[in-house]
């Protein structure tokens, strides 16, 4: 690293400052980094010591400090020794360095020392192998070398500021001497420019927006660009005029030569930041309008702290993340009591959500899978093809788990477990049911899990070694297999009707069906699905057969297999293709050939979040029995409407237009009945001052039935009408210009009750105490 800063990017030697880990309880000063260092040619001043933090929250925010990284509560861990650029001119004055002053130094490069593994509890265990993990920042680089103060102005981000500035009109500020981060139209660019980018490769790498994981951190990148964008951009909103896709439109065309990912996927990038931006500009004014009315109702009561409730209001009912809240609130110079806000706002979730979710696999109380990691990594011989019945299997290891369940690991298995959206294989193993298998990454590879039950609480004993017979449930794997293999299917087909912009999003795949997610903007019409469903049924048809082969992953992408953004391969990777419709990689067990998987039927299509679409379906024989379902409810449909089954269609057709012509000749029936009765009423009324008033209660409980009364009687030039209803409904109908009708139930409200709303000309209401009545008449005929 040193080497490379001084001797290859030729930064000056005297700009460099070095950190090394200080030590803590436990581990003690890194001084042979420090060593290293001197001989290096590294002034003494200039190697500063970071040791753990002595403040007791911020060790427990930051472990042992920056300058040791840990890749979680547990596992591979050690000090680093982190390189820093000065950024000031001449020397930094005393006491100033990497640790004391964050704006002026910068740091560039990390080196690792993978030296220990991190076991619950915080203790460290000296690692078999250890090994030095060294990186640097890109970017950071780019900006001293380009001599510039930050990463916004090298020329990462030069077209994607023009653009903006085209956009909005205004000049990024580096260009009018005012570069200070806290100039609002200097922080707009920054935040729109570093947000699109971001978000461009998450969607690119498979990520979809949604309210949790990986999801919402791209939907909180967007809103929050939106919410500056709409600031700085005047026209935002109005119309279809939206910003995001024209930003990323200039960045795909300038980087997708160096990220081709981003070009091969840019109608799904666009389309997903399309959906994103509208639904939120949809929102955002009211939301905008509520915050104000929160601030508004927090200054009138001489308080300056903003709840943890309100922001979950504003997160709930209107989307804004949690910190797009915070971060408007302290720019009205509100105080956020972090820990107070945190907690409010999760107590609100925590009773507006249900957090459980049902997911249909098998959950054992009390299991602990860590006590398996260092096991050897499971043979898999249960591939499709391979015998799956009676294998003797040799157990490694056990847990009987609190439910009096097992959880066992065996040296081979016939058993898929749960991996690429397939469910895990259910079987026996000895006299163990077994309800799921699922695969946890060991020290030495995979090993497989299997979950069981011994049926009718009957005792089973289980030994290490123990030689058992394992059968996997051969029925539930060929129907999952079904499937799997449909599924392959059903995203090749989508490709051919929709195009080449639609990408997997996830998947699960059991016996009883496919659901398959895929980014698309918007519903599939009928005659798309009919287009897919017969693509589909071309392709079984077709009787392509099923080849699985390995290969190394620069082999695979040459060959054109299509792989899942969001997966992580390894440098050999298993690739399936059925004929020359599919050819994808996947690690689940497969039909042989596509014959085999028999009738298909898309059963829905629906949206499962922003931008992404779901379909279900079923295939083989569980496609077959809903066909037949469907067969025997036509014929008992058929035999009830007493039309042949081919006539089904134009006989409903005929009923419905049968049903809407009754019902018109009904309607015209009772406008004449209501105008009859109304007539009734009429003769009721009174003249007062040269004004008609009628004021009187209708012999009925239907509010609807006596508003149509009273419209009418409006109709009739009544000046002021009040009926009610016997429990208590009231209906006021006043003409323009004349009394208002709200004012007349104020009035009735203040002496027989009731509530209701309207307009000055026609209002509704209930509650009204009829016992009243008289008094009620008096107000009505003296309001005229």
């Amino acid at each position: 690293s040193h080497q490379f800063l001084i001797d290859e990017l030729k930064i000056p030697k005297e700009k460099l400052w070095v950190t090394v880990y200080g030590g803590d309880e436990s581990l003690e000063y890194d001084q042979e980094s420090h060593d290293v260092w001197l001989k290096m040619g590294i002034p003494e001043h200039k190697i500063v010591g970071i040791g753990a933090p002595t403040d007791p929250e911020k060790r427990r925010r930051k472990g042992r400090g920056d300058n040791f990284w840990a890749a979680g509560a547990t596992g591979p861990c050690g000090p680093s020794s982190e390189l820093f650029i000065w950024l000031g001119d001449g020397e930094p004055a005393e006491g100033q360095n990497p640790e004391t002053d964050e704006d002026n130094f910068i740091e560039v490069w990390n080196n690792v020392f993978m030296a220990y593994e991190q076991i619950e509890g915080g203790e460290l265990k000296p690692l078999s192998q250890k090994n030095v993990d060294t990186g640097m920042g890109l970017e950071r680089l780019t900006m001293i070398i380009q001599g510039k103060t930050t990463v916004f102005e090298t020329d990462f981000y030069d077209n994607i500021i023009a653009e903006i500035e085209k956009l909005s009109g205004k000049k990024y500020p580096p260009y009018a001497e005012d570069t200070d981060e806290n100039n609002p139209i200097t922080r707009s660019f920054r935040v729109i420019a570093d947000h699109v980018r971001c978000s461009i490769h998450l969607i690119a790498d498979g990520v979809s927006a949604s309210n949790e994981g990986r999801g919402y951190v791209l939907r909180r990148l967007l809103r929050r660009a939106v919410r500056f964008g709409k600031n700085l951009i005047p026209s935002t909103g109005s119309g279809n005029n939206l910003f995001l896709e024209k930003i990323a439109e200039v960045y795909i065309s300038e980087f997708s030569e160096f990220y081709p990912e981003i070009g091969e996927r840019k109608k799904v990038i666009i389309d997903a930041l399309q959906i994103e931006e509208s639904n939120f500009l949809r929102t955002l004014e009211k939301g905008e309008k509520k915050l104000q009315e929160i601030i508004i109702d927090i200054k009138s009561k001489n308080q300056s702290d903003f709840s943890g409730i309100s922001a979950f209001i504003l997160s709930d009912t209107f989307g804004f993340p949690k910190d797009l809240t915070r971060e408007i609130v302290e720019e009205k110079g509100f105080v956020i009591d972090e820990e107070k806000f945190n907690a409010e706002f999760d107590a609100e979730l925590k009773k507006q959500r249900e957090r459980s979710r049902a997911s249909g696999s098998f959950e054992m109380k009390g299991q602990n899978n860590t006590v398996f990691e260092n096991l050897p990594a499971t043979k898999f011989v249960g591939n499709t093809g391979e015998n799956l019945q009676n294998i003797d299997c040799t157990v490694l290891a056990f847990v009987e788990n609190e439910d009096k369940s097992f959880t066992i690991v065996l040296d081979t298995t016939p058993f898929y477990a749960e991996s690429g959206g397939q469910v895990g294989d259910r079987g026996v193993i000895g006299d163990i049911k077994i309800v799921d298998t699922k695969k946890i990454k060991g020290v030495n590879g995979d090993v497989f899990v299997h979950y069981g039950m011994v049926e009718n609480n009957n005792n089973s004993s289980l030994q290490v070694g123990e030689i058992l017979q394992v059968s996997v449930n051969q029925d539930l794997r060929d129907k999952t297999t079904r499937h799997h293999s449909a599924a392959h299917l059903l995203q090749s087909a989508l490709t051919f009707v929709l195009g080449d912009g639609i990408a997997q999003a996830g998947s699960l795949v059991d016996e009883n069906r496919t659901r398959f997610d895929f980014s698309y903007p918007k519903a599939l019409k009928a005659k798309e699905i009919l287009a897919v469903e017969a693509k589909i049924f071309e392709y079984v048809n077709a009787a392509h057969a099923v080849t699985i082969t390995e290969m190394s992953i620069d082999e695979a992408k040459k060959a054109g297999a299509v792989a899942l953004f969001s997966e992580k391969y390894g440098n050999t990777v298993r690739t399936v293709r059925m004929g020359e419709p599919s050819f994808e990689l996947c690690g689940g067990t497969h039909v042989q050939n596509t014959a085999e998987i028999g009738g298909i039927k898309i059963l829905t299509e629906a949206s499962c979040s922003s931008g992404i679409r779901r379909i279900e379906m079923v295939v083989g024989d569980v496609a077959q029995k809903y066909f037949l379902n469907k067969c025997s409810v036509v014929a008992s449909v058929a035999k009830t409407l007493k039309s042949s089954e081919v006539q089904i269609e134009e006989r409903v057709a005929k009923l419905i237009q049968e049903k809407k012509n009754m019902e018109n000749e009904l309607s015209v029936i009772a406008k004449k009945l209501l105008a009859f009765e109304a007539l009734e009423f009429y003769d009721r009324k009174i003249e007062i001052n040269g004004k008609i008033v009628i004021c009187e209660p209708v012999p009925t409980h239907d509010l609807k039935h006596v508003a149509g009364m009273a419209r009418a009687l409006s109709d009739k030039a009544v000046d002021s009408v009040v009926l009610f209803t016997e429990d208590g409904g009231i209906v006021i109908a006043t003409q323009k210009g004349g009394v208002n009708a709200r004012e007349i139930f104020e009035k009735i409200k203040e002496i027989a009750g009731g509530n209701g709303g309207g307009s000055p000309f026609f209002l509704q209401g209930k509650g009204v105490n009829l016992e009243r009545f008289p008094e009620i008449r008096g107000i009505v005929e003296g309001s005229v």
